[in-house]
C-alpha cells in the first residue's frame, strides 16, 4: 500500500451558524510520492525525522471534499493542519519529482501563519 499526501491552504474558515465553521472554497495541491518529504511532515513510518507540528483540525471545522463534509482522511485518521511558516521549513530532495518543487514554491509563497490541512491517502 502506498501513501499519498495533500495539502490544503485554508483562504477562509466561513461561518456556518450555531458555531461551525466549513473550509468551502480551496486549492488541493497533491506531492508525487517522496517519503524523504513525508516523513519530515509525520512520524508515519515510526521514525523520528518530523519536523512540522501538527494540530488537530478544530472541532468546529469541517473539510467540504468531493461533496461530502468531513472531518477524516480515508485511513479514518482526524485531519491535522500545518502552519505554512512551518512547511517552509522542509529540506526538499534535490531530485524530487517538479510537481512538488511546484508545490513547494507555492507554500514559500503563503504567509507564515496560512493554516495548510494535511490530507494523507
Amino acid at each position: 500500500m502506498s501513501l499519498g499526501l495533500s495539502i490544503i491552504p485554508v483562504k477562509k474558515y466561513y461561518d456556518c451558524g450555531g458555531g461551525k465553521k466549513a473550509i468551502l472554497n480551496y486549492t488541493k495541491l497533491t506531492f508525487d510520492q517522496d517519503y524523504q518529504i513525508f516523513e519530515q511532515i509525520s512520524n508515519f513510518a515510526g521514525g523520528n525525522n518530523s519536523v512540522i507540528p501538527t494540530l488537530p483540525l478544530p472541532q468546529e471545522v469541517t473539510l467540504y471534499l468531493d461533496g461530502k463534509d468531513i472531518r477524516t482522511n480515508p485511513y479514518g485518521d482526524e485531519l491535522t493542519v500545518a502552519l505554512a511558516g512551518d512547511m517552509q521549513k522542509i529540506k526538499w530532495p534535490e531530485n524530487t519529482h517538479p510537481f512538488n518543487n511546484a508545490i513547494k514554491a507555492f507554500i514559500d509563497s503563503l504567509p507564515a501563519e496560512t493554516h495548510i490541512i494535511l490530507y494523507w491517502e
